[in-house]
């Protein structure tokens, strides 16, 4: 199997998800709304797509590695999930709108490198703590992506950055004393 279809499990009541290694495309809206709570969820190392609301309000709880193959991650994919940490796998080039909004629980992310862009409300309504490290390759952070995350103590631009959405930092208290030496130190 190459592909998990189009609301294929959609408002099941799935425990625990694991995709095979074969499966590379997980389509829209494959798992959204999932009925149980406290669902866990395994990738397959091969996934390189996973479609828009794909796990939308899914409950899918603990730490996500998302797969080195995987290259997009589509609008509202966690929408709602109660994800802790995630770590994204070295090939994602992009995040889509509302990715992981409302991911109450997530307290930390680790960029890759190469990822070019996280899309507006990305990160809205999640509860990220500590430093921010915005690796290489990112080009563009879009409206309010990270609206209100007063847990993030420090953030790290990468050189290269070309554009900051309109509030997309609003409510984090650091970037008023820091800010200013980032822009006068460093070119976007």
């Amino acid at each position: 199997m190459k592909a998990i279809g189009k609301e294929a499990f959609q408002y099941c009541g799935l425990t625990n998800i694991v995709i095979s290694d074969s499966v590379e495309v997980i389509e829209d809206n494959a798992f959204c709304g999932l009925k149980s709570t406290g669902t866990t969820l395994t990738f397959g190392k091969n996934i390189r797509s996973i479609g828009n609301k794909a796990f939308e309000d899914a409950h899918i709880i603990g730490d996500m590695v998302i797969p080195d193959k995987v290259e997009t991650i589509g609008d509202l994919a966690f929408l709602y999930c109660g994800i802790e940490t995630l770590k994204l796998g070295k090939s994602v080039k992009s995040l889509g709108v509302q990715a992981f909004r409302e991911s109450r629980s997530l307290v930390k992310v680790t960029f890759n490198e190469g990822l070019e862009s996280i899309g507006d409300d990305c990160f809205y309504g999640c509860d990220i703590r500590g430093t921010l490290t915005l690796k290489k390759g990112l080009k563009s952070i879009g409206a309010t992506a990270f609206l209100n995350q007063s847990g993030i103590t420090n953030i790290v631009f990468p050189y290269g950055l070309e554009t900051i959405g309109s509030q997309a930092f609003q409510g984090i208290v650091i970037l008023l004393k820091k800010w200013r030496s980032i822009v006068q130190t460093k070119r976007f």
